[in-house]
């Protein structure tokens, strides 16, 4: 499209109907900008510029030598041109907190949505970091595994509404939805946790409608734990935060939910005794900025979250207890009757006060740190630890997500060239193999007919050799398959043999099935080596 009709094509879009007003600018992103050849984008640039007084363009580039800034422009391009740019630096975000804003919001803020398990989790992170940075792909991944769920669980209609709507449901539930429920490994370990009441475990064994009754309270469980965890694992992001961690130390949100979903959980991870460690190092004026934080976060989720009261006045007792230490060392010392007197009792009094201060704000350090170990090995705990998890988990073997999304393409090509038939369907090959399908032991991959593809006959004669492959040999076995082949009354001559052998020659080498030896120069490798 030309700059003239692009041009046209905005001033019809974004008519003035209003009256005056500042047109929209039209951005025009080029995101490898340093692979273009500069001439051509120079080009590109005088272009644009003689149609900018009819369409505002805002070029966006990306450099990916970002540490320079905008060097690269002044570097390879005219100063006329960096004149008409007039180019201003801005940087994005880095991978690791686009990777902690994206398992925020799919996997930690909403309380009542469906989990996925450790494999599913490590999965999905390998589809954004280890490959292509893209948002889309990790979230069509995780809509597809969420379907795989779904259709595989009957007992996924539990997992997607709010735990008071949860009744509605219960109806819909039959015997079997019961005894698949009585299936689950975290309902028999609940059931054994009540072998003291064997009324109670007995009832849990026999009655369906207890069972059922008892659901509304497992999705509530479930919900507070998640609500609960995502908080604990934000007091977890600003302890690391307050500690001043380096970027070595320092982990990222989707690193710690990874520890988490990994038994025994993140609360008995290494990880966060190093940091409770820490903050008893810490100096202990401090300590008073740190629950400041907490006690400010707690406020924002206090009419959500159920039974976070109790924590929040905690951690208000200790600011309080921190406020009257600090008040104690600027609250003057009583006076004394002779000057001598009073400046000997002021000094052994300041003396006493700086030591029983420092005492105090080391004991309130120690409250601090034994009272958030306790919080977060509570609150991070493994999900395995709550009753009738598998409803709310997608734990299923990755293996369909990984053929959905990382397709094995050698593999198919072998598939394809040893099935020939099967993949093509056509007439010509079904009518020869029709007459040998009687036989018990018939295998299409073995079946080497002269109608089927050049490359597939050369694949299945490969098949048949060792570890080198004789090309003379092979030529002649070719030769000898294609010979059934008579079209039209003619028979081929050997220029054309040889010709079609060289095709299929070099396009099972370029797949990678066979390559060169560096000894014999008549004899090719195999490999690749099984049947698919």
């Amino acid at each position: 499209v030309d700059m003239n009709t692009l041009s046209q094509w905005y001033e019809y879009n974004y008519q003035i109907k209003d009256g005056p007003r500042p047109l929209p600018r039209l951005i025009i992103i080029i995101q490898d900008f340093e692979c273009f050849v500069p001439e051509v984008l120079e080009h590109f640039i005088y272009s644009c510029s003689h149609y900018r007084d009819r369409i505002p363009i805002v070029l966006m580039l990306g450099i990916t030598t970002c540490i320079r800034g905008i060097d690269p422009l002044r570097e390879n391009y005219s100063y006329s041109v960096v004149r008409l740019l007039k180019p201003e630096a801005f940087y994005l975000r880095t991978q690791k907190a686009r990777c902690d804003d994206l398992v925020s919001q799919c996997m930690i803020e909403d309380a009542q949505c469906t989990k996925v398990g450790e494999k599913a989790y490590e999965f999905l992170l390998d589809m954004f970091i280890g490959r292509k940075f893209s948002l889309s792909l990790f979230v069509s991944s995780l809509k597809y595994a969420l379907m795989h769920y779904f259709y595989t669980n009957p007992l996924s209609i539990l997992a997607t509404i709010e735990p008071e709507e949860i009744y509605s449901r219960l109806d819909l539930l039959n015997e079997n939805h019961v005894e698949m429920i009585r299936m689950q490994i975290s309902f028999r370990e609940y059931v054994e946790s009540k072998l003291h009441q064997p009324a109670e475990a007995r009832r849990l064994l026999c009655d369906d409608y207890y069972v059922k009754s008892l659901l509304p309270t497992f999705s509530q469980n479930i919900a507070t734990y998640h609500q609960r965890f995502a908080i604990a694992l934000e007091f977890i992001i600003f302890l690391q935060d307050f500690l001043d961690y380096d970027a070595k130390k320092l982990k990222s949100k989707y690193e710690l939910y990874s520890i988490a979903l990994k038994k025994p959980g993140l609360g008995e991870n290494d990880y966060i005794q190093t940091l409770l460690d820490d903050l008893i190092k810490i100096d202990p004026k401090k300590i008073g900025e740190l629950l400041q934080i907490f006690i400010s976060l707690l406020k924002t989720v206090l009419n959500h979250v159920e039974n976070i009261e109790q924590e929040y006045e905690d951690f208000c007792h200790f600011l309080v207890r921190s406020k009257e230490i600090e008040n104690d060392l600027t609250r003057p010392s009583a006076s004394t009757r002779s000057s001598v007197t009073k400046m000997k009792n002021k000094e052994s009094a300041i003396l006493q006060k700086i030591e029983k201060i420092g005492d105090d704000y080391k004991k309130l350090v120690i409250d601090v740190t034994n009272y958030l170990a306790i919080f977060f090995d509570e609150n991070l705990r493994h999900y395995s630890t709550n009753a009738l998890f598998e409803i709310f988990y997608y734990q299923e073997d990755i293996s369909i997500l990984e053929c959905a999304f990382i397709p094995k393409l050698r593999s198919a090509i072998h598939t394809a060239l040893g099935l020939t038939t099967e993949y093509i369907n056509c007439n010509c090959c079904m009518d020869d193999e029709s007459n040998d399908k009687d036989d018990v032991d018939w295998d299409s991959r073995e079946q080497i007919l002269s109608t089927h593809n050049d490359t597939s006959i050369l694949y299945k004669l490969h098949l048949q050799c060792g570890k080198l492959i004789n090309v003379r040999d092979w030529l002649d076995s070719f030769e000898n398959v294609i010979a059934k082949e008579n079209l039209e009354n003619r028979k081929l001559n050997e220029k054309e043999v040889v010709a079609r052998f060289i095709k299929g020659f070099e396009e099972l080498k370029l797949i990678g099935i066979i390559g060169s030896t560096s000894r014999k120069t008549d004899h090719f490798k195999r490999l690749s080596w099984g049947k698919l």
